[in-house]
């Protein structure tokens, strides 16, 4: 029964057409296998496939609205079990959010938190750092969106700032 999840799994994020699908479908077979020997295997396959078919795309569907997607499949794919391509992944991910100039300004206030925690599994990476500062500095830049915010995302944005206290924006 496991293998026909996985291979569903597999199937349903393969087909995907968008971020929205695509994250919608990691979040749900991603559950839908935990305790199961495949949810790894699923979970790295969608960190390759989300940086081969959706990060080339993203400040195009950040400017369509589509950012939290991107947010929940960081999440997902930069936990443990994504390993090393959920890795790659996620400094991808950050790479992206660092580099951004007006993009964040899209973003909704409610993926922040996401990426920074995402961003905080791997802070041995300066592309992690990189984005978790650049989200820092445009929080401060941009109080309103803290305001957004309620208590449960505020503690993930604090948790993700956290690993790099002495820089600029998460301190």
């Amino acid at each position: 029964m496991s293998s026909n999840l996985f291979n569903n799994a597999l199937d349903d994020i393969g087909r995907a057409r968008d971020i929205v699908q695509f994250s919608c479908a990691v979040v749900r077979h991603s559950g839908m296998l935990r305790d199961q020997e495949e949810q790894a295997a699923f979970l790295q396959g969608a960190a390759v496939q989300f940086t081969r078919h959706f990060l080339p795309n993203w400040e195009q569907d950040i400017r369509e609205g589509e950012s939290f997607g991107y947010a929940t499949v960081s999440n997902a794919v930069s936990r443990e079990l994504g390993g090393q391509p959920g890795m790659q992944a996620c400094r991808a991910m950050a790479a992206k959010v660092s580099s951004s100039t007006s993009a964040l300004d899209d973003v909704d206030a409610r993926a922040l938190p996401l990426l920074a925690l995402s961003f905080g599994r791997y802070p041995q990476l300066a592309e992690c750092r990189d984005g978790t500062v650049r989200i820092g500095e445009f929080c401060s830049d941009n109080p309103a969106v803290l305001r957004q915010l309620d208590a449960r995302n505020l503690s993930l944005l604090v948790n993700g700032f956290s690993k790099w206290p002495d820089q600029p924006g998460c301190g």
